[in-house]
């Protein structure tokens, strides 16, 4: 792991991942590399450790109204305002995460429907978490493996999903291109401004 990786995972629990595009808080976007977070930008999705599911954490950061805990061995914390799903999986090459990956969707479209934001986690913030942040981004922006790994490590530079929920991630890419899109997905590979509507 490099000096900056190991300085980051040290530093902050978790990175936003995905942002809202517009103040109703109706589309959202993935981060330009260049963009430098304001307050006028509004988190929809956060990827961290097990740190960032503290109950200290989360009082800071009221603005996170579901957790997805991608662990089987950490508890969700118990807080009234929270929405929570726990996938218990262990981060093992024979772990089966694809058969997860329509719970995990369907959770963080339902957040985005409330107009929440979501943190998904796991122990590290390195394998379990970002295979579901890269299953989702596949689902709803048509990205393909490799360019959704490469941007989530634009924003969280330890990222590392084993080779078995890359073989998964894999597999699901294939099952999108031979499934019909959904009408609110926008397809343009502009860079890395694409945007989707809620409807």
């Amino acid at each position: 792991m490099s000096k900056q990786a190991e300085e980051e995972l040290s530093t902050d629990p978790a990175q936003v991942i995905l942002v809202y595009s517009d103040k109703r808080k109706k589309e959202i976007r993935i981060i330009n590399q260049e963009e430098i977070e304001t307050a006028e930008t509004k988190p929809f999705l956060y990827l961290g450790d097990s740190d960032a599911a503290l109950i200290s954490h989360l009082n800071k950061n009221k603005h996170i109204t579901h957790i997805l805990n991608v662990t089987k061995e950490l508890k969700l914390p118990n807080l009234a305002h929270l929405t929570t799903l726990q996938i218990p999986i262990q981060d093992e090459v024979g772990c089966d995460i694809g058969k997860h990956f329509p719970s995990i969707v369907e959770f963080i479209r339902n957040c985005l429907k409330e107009k929440g934001c979501v943190l998904v986690h796991c122990y590290s913030g390195i394998s379990r978490s970002s295979s579901m942040v890269a299953a989702f981004l596949m689902n709803y922006f048509r990205m393909e493996v490799d360019e959704s790994l490469l941007y989530i490590r634009s924003r969280r530079k330890v990222i590392c999903p084993n080779p078995g929920f890359v073989t998964a991630l894999n597999d699901y890419e294939k099952l999108l291109k031979s499934a019909p899109q959904d009408d609110n997905q926008d397809n343009s590979k502009q860079n890395e401004t694409k945007n989707c509507t809620v409807q």
